[in-house]
């Protein structure tokens, strides 16, 4: 019977494992939605302040070389070798065979090099031509061969061809994929899940560590004591009296695929031990480790999900008469995409919203784009608040409105924690532009005029001209 039990469970094994070879790509997909395409003009400005919107940040990343490489084979107007040239070197450096690295030398000399000194394609420095050269003619390949070349690379791909990127699609994408990198952390709970579950989970996953369950002073008594655990009698689970709610039958894998089997007997972490090294990689703890996420990502969902996401996009064009994510580069446009505006009856319900911040006013589209924008001028923005308060369990950007005709205020959200940041802080910088440039007005009115009653003449007539603005400036 034993026999039977071992030969049901390794069947159980294989059929899991060739599952896994065909499906995992496509059920994983099913939970990985990329954000709209006008998340771009909030991740460039996040990218652009973190310094991360330079070549070698986002050719060093996998998911960023994936889709430059992308860009270069499939959308760029003129051919790009150099990518090519780089490939062929990595794989180079990486080959341990002796004889294979003289085979593949030989190769890139004459696919690469003798052929750009045939044609003059590209701009090599007679430097980087002679060492190779000299290793080649002694019949020698070291690994470091084509190094004075990757350099030189390295200078012709962030001209010309990175610039091109950047105004690409393939960035947009790029934008997309990172932006959902970072908000990662923003996981949906289901519903089915009990308050102290959710609240349990929340907890434990919190990005700040100071406010993280367990990192609070008390260690794991603080997940002990959660009412998650509430009448659990941790000496009765030390010494493992208690019946486990799940028992599964003997001999069956209870997994999805193969890859959920892992191994977690005492015996492969006994003796593992934290040094310093280890704990240093804790202190900026963050829910996505980049490189590992973004890796596993290339190597399972990554064509999937792009190629679903386009799909889903083309369709949205076609029905979308009016492009709220049009290009914007041309115009004074500070950032734009969708935000949540708390509206409806009685001000309770979120309306999804097309945002265009200008230096002189916020425009509020709504999502058919048929009705007149509402707009929101600097000049009757009494505060925008500092930092973000909470309604609706939400986190809300508040701006404090005066006009003459209404005295309020207006909630805005936005699921993307990113995006939200990024929103507070370009409101909060247009209006205080705006604020220092009327402040500015209002003194030369002053020297012009020379009494107080012109002085608020002239701020009364500038805030009407700037509420005249259109997008490009012009009255």
């Amino acid at each position: 019977m034993a026999d039977l039990e071992a030969v049901l469970a390794d069947v159980s094994y294989l059929m899991a494992m060739e599952k896994s070879k065909c499906t995992p790509a496509a059920r994983a997909s099913k939970k990985l939605i990329l954000p709209d395409p006008s998340v771009r003009s909030v991740m460039y400005k996040y990218l652009e302040k973190e310094g991360e919107l330079n070549f070698h940040k986002i050719f060093n990343e996998v998911l960023g070389y994936l889709l430059f490489k992308d860009f270069c084979e499939n959308d760029s107007d003129e051919p790009i070798q150099q990518l090519k040239f780089f490939e062929q070197i990595k794989i180079f450096e990486k080959t341990e065979c002796y004889d294979e690295r003289k085979k593949m030398a030989r190769d890139i000399y004459d696919n690469f090099i003798m052929e750009e000194m045939l044609s003059h394609t590209y701009e090599y420095s007679k430097h980087a031509v002679a060492s190779v050269q000299k290793y080649l003619l002694k019949n020698e390949v070291p690994v470091e061969l084509f190094e004075p070349y990757l350099e030189e690379i390295f200078t012709q791909l962030k001209g010309r061809p990175f610039k091109k990127f950047l105004e690409s699609d393939k960035f947009t994408r790029f934008c997309q994929w990172k932006n959902l990198e970072l908000n990662i952390q923003n996981v949906e709970l289901p519903e089915s899940f009990s308050l102290e579950l959710k609240n349990l989970l929340e907890m434990l996953l919190q990005r700040d560590v100071s406010k993280r369950l367990g990192c609070m002073g008390n260690g794991a008594d603080e997940v002990k004591m959660h009412n998650f655990f509430c009448g659990i009698d941790w000496h009765q689970v030390y010494l493992q009296k208690y019946t486990p709610p799940l028992v599964p039958p003997r001999g069956e894998v209870n997994a999805a695929d193969a890859f959920d089997i892992g191994s977690f007997d005492e015996e492969d972490t006994k003796g593992i031990k934290l040094n310093d090294a280890d704990q240093d990689l804790y202190k900026m703890f963050s829910l996505t480790i980049s490189e590992r996420w973004q890796q596993e990502v290339s190597e399972t969902v990554f064509d999937t999900v792009n190629s679903e996401t386009d799909k889903l996009e083309q369709k949205r064009k076609l029905k979308q008469k009016q492009h709220f994510d049009a290009d914007e580069k041309e115009s004074d446009c500070i950032l734009h995409g969708y935000i949540k505006k708390l509206g409806g009856s009685f001000a309770s319900l979120w309306q999804t919203k097309y945002a265009k911040l200008y230096p002189n006013r916020l425009e509020l589209h709504s999502e058919s784009g048929n009705n007149k924008p509402e707009l929101i001028f600097m000049d009757q923005v009494e505060d925008i608040s500092s930092d973000f308060i909470l309604h609706k369990n939400e986190n809300c950007i508040q701006i404090r409105i005066n006009d003459g005709t209404r005295d309020g205020r207006i909630i805005l959200t936005n699921p993307d924690e990113i995006g939200l940041k990024e929103w507070a802080s370009s409101l909060r910088s247009a209006h205080k532009i705006s604020q220092d440039l009327l402040g500015s007005m209002a003194k030369k009115a002053g020297k012009i005029y020379g009494s107080e009653r012109d002085v608020n003449k002239s701020m009364y007539i500038f805030g009407a001209n700037c509420s005249t603005k259109t997008s490009n400036g012009s009255n």
